[in-house]
C-alpha cells in the first residue's frame, strides 16, 4: 500500500515537472499588442489643446477604449461571454479614457497586463452589471 501511494506521487510529480516547462514557455509566448503600459502612454496628456499634444495617440486611445467597450457589448449579444460592463448610454470615448487613467493611476503594478484587460476591468468596476 505504501509503494504504491509512493509511485502515484512519484508519477504525479513527474507529471508536473513536465508541465512546468511548457507552462513556463506559454507564459513567455503570451503576446499582447498593447500592454497597459502602452495604452497609459496613448491616454495620458494627449487630448487636444494639452502641452505635446499627439491627435494620433489621443484617437488611438479612444478608439482602443471604444474597442474594448463594443467587444464586451458584443461577445453579450452573441451568447459567448456574460457582460462584464454595463456602460450607461451618454457616457463618451472621453469618459471611458478617463476612467481608465484613473482605474491604472491606483494599479501602477498592473501596467505589464494586457491593455485590454485592464480597460475593461476598469470599466466593470465603474458600471458593473447587475446580477440577475
Amino acid at each position: 500500500m505504501v509503494l504504491i501511494r509512493a509511485l502515484n506521487l512519484a508519477r504525479a510529480l513527474l507529471c508536473v515537472m513536465l508541465m512546468v516547462p511548457f507552462a513556463a514557455s506559454w507564459a513567455a509566448s503570451t503576446a499582447y499588442f498593447k500592454v497597459g503600459d502602452d495604452l497609459k502612454a496613448s491616454c495620458e496628456g494627449t487630448a487636444a489643446g494639452e502641452p505635446n499634444a499627439s491627435t494620433a495617440e489621443y484617437l488611438l486611445c479612444l478608439g482602443y477604449l471604444q474597442a474594448v467597450a463594443d467587444t464586451d457589448a458584443t461577445f453579450a449579444e452573441w451568447g459567448d461571454a456574460a457582460r462584464k460592463a454595463c456602460i450607461p448610454q451618454g457616457v463618451t470615448s472621453s469618459n471611458l479614457r478617463q476612467v481608465f487613467l484613473d482605474w491604472i493611476k491606483e494599479r501602477p503594478d498592473y501596467l505589464h497586463f494586457s491593455a485590454a484587460s485592464l480597460a475593461l476591468t476598469a470599466f466593470s468596476e465603474s458600471w458593473p452589471c447587475k446580477k440577475e
